[in-house]
């Protein structure tokens, strides 16, 4: 779990239960489709990051896609990602999102201008640009969220056994 440097107090040995880390949150899209969004609010508790799963509910896509998916690389349509993309950047209220194309590699990008057009393969995105989401698809793969609330820098990362056993 995140540590912070300016104390020598782990985050993690602040924990009690699951709940304080992690809340089920019912959303609204403009549509007026629903989804359950977890929000891990420990990483919210810092006041300068909006840190959240979404599930699959509230979606445009179809089957075997179903669901809000993100993710263009398995073959679902098109517009279907754009439109489910698009609740979720209104949905989070930010200027600019960014989806890498991951590879389960161990490179990662730091994000340092929008618009910023992906063309390279990576497994990780960072950045200290204000609010500008960084978006990290996964099945399963593991996302580590990270957040440096003292340079005010956020990351993403995706986590495939590959990128694991070379050490991403």
């Amino acid at each position: 779990l995140l540590h912070y440097t300016k104390r020598s107090v782990s985050i993690s040995q602040n924990i009690s239960t699951r709940q304080e880390f992690m809340q089920k949150e019912l959303v609204s899209f403009e549509d007026g489709k629903t989804s359950t969004l977890l929000r891990h609010s420990l990483l919210e508790k810092t006041g300068r990051v909006k840190a959240v799963t979404f599930t699959c509910e509230g979606g445009e896509s179809s089957h075997p896609f179903t669901g809000l998916n993100f993710s263009t690389s398995p073959g679902d349509d098109p517009l279907s990602v754009l439109k489910n993309r698009t609740k979720a950047e209104r949905f989070l209220r930010c200027r600019a999102a960014i989806y890498p194309k991951m590879n389960h590699s161990t490179e990662l990008v730091i994000i340092d201008r929008v618009p910023y057009e992906f063309n390279q393969l990576c497994d990780g995105i960072f950045t200290n640009l204000p609010e500008v989401a960084l978006f990290i698809t996964h099945a399963d793969c593991q996302a580590m969220l990270i957040v440096d609330p003292v340079n005010q820098w956020i990351g993403a990362v995706h986590a495939g056994w590959r990128g694991q056993v070379n050490g991403i």
